[in-house]
Order: structure tokens, then sequence, then C-alpha cells
């Protein structure tokens, strides 16, 4: 009896368990560009921004790499994804606020409550993720995050940021900011 109620009160104290989302917005474009925007490709700052993202992900195990379907987007995690033999999933929640509801609801419960998974979205997407999880306009400001006169709303400024999301099931969820130096 003593056993089992160490073994209860072992499980009550582990943490839940989290599934990860990671997001991060596309590296620098090609600029000018003439072309259409979607396909507007990466310049060869952008191109070693991700190179360099792939190896700062490399003791980060995806379980799934997800991106708009922008060329630029998709050229961010290229990288990442060849080095784990992993195919970007183009998804229209990176590229549009309103479908984030219908990512949440169709592509989230595929995956393990342990899992993390990697979103390649654009600056003015990224604010409306962190708010589809909870978090308010206010602190988005200090997260890397700024309100631009030029687009009445929030834009992701610079690109060298990364915004965990960290969701359990006994708490609300974590949002995280972390600037990272990917050169």
């Amino acid at each position: 009896m003593r056993t089992l109620i160490l073994l209860l009160i072992a499980a009550w104290a582990l943490p839940a368990s989290a599934q990860t989302l990671v997001l991060i917005r596309h590296a620098e474009k090609l600029e000018p560009w003439p072309g259409p925007d979607a396909l507007q490709p990466l310049s060869a700052e952008g191109m070693a921004r991700a190179d360099a993202w792939a190896v700062h992900f490399r003791g980060t195990r995806f379980a799934a790499i997800y991106s708009s379907a922008t060329t630029r987007t998709i050229s961010t995690v290229r990288p990442l994804a060849i080095e784990r033999r992993q195919r970007p999933l183009p998804h229209a929640a990176g590229a549009d606020v309103s479908a984030i509801a219908a990512w949440r609801e169709a592509e989230l419960p595929k995956f393990a409550a342990t899992d993390t998974v990697l979103i390649a979205s654009h600056s003015n997407i990224i604010p409306g993720w962190l708010r589809a999880f909870g978090l308010a306009d206010s602190v988005a400001t200090t997260m890397g995050i700024a309100h631009d006169a030029r687009y009445g709303d929030l834009l992701v400024q610079g690109y060298e940021g990364t915004w965990t999301i960290t969701l359990r099931s006994d708490a609300a969820p974590d949002i995280t900011y972390r600037a990272v130096t990917t050169r």
C-alpha cells in the first residue's frame, strides 16, 4: 500500500505533458521583387539565415514542419527539412489569420501530447497565432512585435525571433519569446 501511495504522489508531482509550437518568421526576402508576392524568394542573407535555422534547431525533434505556401517560407524551412528528411507542410494558417482556428482543430490533434511542431509564417500572421493562444496585444509588444501604423496592426520586427507556445492539458498556454542570433 505504501508503494502505491508513493507512486500516486510521484505521478501527481510530474508535470503534465506538453505539446509545443515553435513559430519563426520567414527569412529575409529578395527586394525589390517585380513578381507575385507568393513567389518572392529569399535574398542571399535570407538563404544564410535559413541554413542557420537548421543548425540552431539541430537538437530539436519536430513532429512536423509547417509553413505558408509562399516561396520564402518554404525556402526558410527547406534546409532544416532536408537535413531531417521531412517534407514541409504548406498550410493556409501560415499566411491567413482566419485559417488558424481550422489548423488548431484539424492539425493539432494529430500530434502526441509531447510533440513539437515548427511553423514558419509571416510578420503579420505570427501575432495572430499568439492571439489565438491567448496572448494579449499589450504583452506582444515585449516579444519582438510592434504596432505598425502602415498596416494598423501588430507586426513582427526583424527575422531573429522564435515564439514558443507550450500547450498543457492542466494549464493555460505558456507563450515565450527568444531573440536568436542565427548568424
